[in-house]
């Protein structure tokens, strides 16, 4: 399959499932992608070397629209460039890393946007069939399968064609994607078949890249919170979804107010002025989050 086929495939498929496990989400400011190891991918949306709330924001809220329109990486391209380049955050650009002072010049282009888009879709949308694998009784083997073009790695070559149960410890590491820009995926073995299982011992070591060895089944955290009742960890907070404090959100170059704000007088009008916001002239509003 094509880089082109497989965008294809992506804008197709925009289950209710993944774009949930996007909105759900929480946001974290990285300076290198290691900053958020493993499972905390499935509580935070990142973007390395994106220091801006507001820009992390707005890239996360296009990716949840493209799939809920079916578009393809490049309809969203379009459409979040201009957003890009307004922000700054386009071409030759100088990241500074808050913690440090590191600064490092990287180039915004369309092989950045790809792998970006490629990462968050691929991953809420193998994480909600993961979901439903597990989750299927009559489902007993998986079998691995890699598109085998001039593209794919030599090692998940190595693993196409590998049938295990689908319960074996393996796939908590391999499920795919199990590396940057991985196309592979996971084929249910009909459940009449008994299949011959594969030697683990013959497969290769080095096939998972550090950054992506943990067990896509995780993806289902935020499976516990339903109809707004905490189900589980009653005392969760911001923190166990990665969500900023207040502190690290004052400090962000955030956009300022709308003019018609400019001139407020004291926090009693500033109050005022929000409460006509928030509730429109009700007396009262409930606002849903994730915790």
């Amino acid at each position: 399959m094509s880089l082109s086929s497989d965008t294809k495939q992506i804008a197709k498929l925009p289950p209710k499932e993944a774009i949930e496990y996007l909105r759900q989400k929480g946001y974290k400011l990285t300076f290198n992608y290691k900053e958020l190891m493993h499972q905390a991918h499935h509580k935070a949306f990142t973007v390395a070397k994106i220091q801006r709330l507001d820009l992390l924001s707005d890239i996360k809220e296009s990716i949840i629209k493209a799939q809920k329109e079916g578009k393809s990486f490049y309809e969203w391209k379009r459409s979040i460039k201009p957003t890009l380049i307004k922000k700054g955050w386009w071409g030759e650009v100088e990241a500074i890393n808050r913690q440090t002072g590191e600064i490092k010049t990287i180039t915004v282009n369309t092989h950045r946007l790809k792998t970006i888009f490629y990462t968050n879709t691929r991953v809420a949308y193998q994480v909600q069939k993961a979901k439903k694998i597990y989750s299927d009784k009559n489902i007993k083997y998986l079998r691995y399968s890699a598109i085998l073009d001039s593209s794919t790695r030599k090692s998940h070559r190595r693993l196409h064609g590998t049938i295990l149960p689908k319960d074996d410890e393996w796939w908590r590491t391999h499920f795919p994607p199990n590396g940057w820009n991985c196309r592979c995926k996971v084929v249910a073995i009909p459940p009449h078949k008994t299949p011959k299982i594969t030697d683990k011992s013959t497969l290769p070591k080095d096939a998972v890249e550090p950054d992506w060895a943990y067990d896509i089944q995780d993806g289902g955290l935020f499976d516990r919170y339903k109809g707004g009742k905490i189900e589980e960890q009653a005392n969760s907070s911001y923190k166990d979804f990665n969500l900023p404090d207040a502190k690290e959100i004052k400090e962000q170059n955030l956009p300022s107010a709308p003019p018609r704000y400019k001139d407020i007088k004291d926090k009693k009008e500033a109050l005022e002025i929000l409460k006509q916001e928030i509730l429109g002239g009700k007396k009262e509003a409930t606002i849903r989050t994730p915790i």
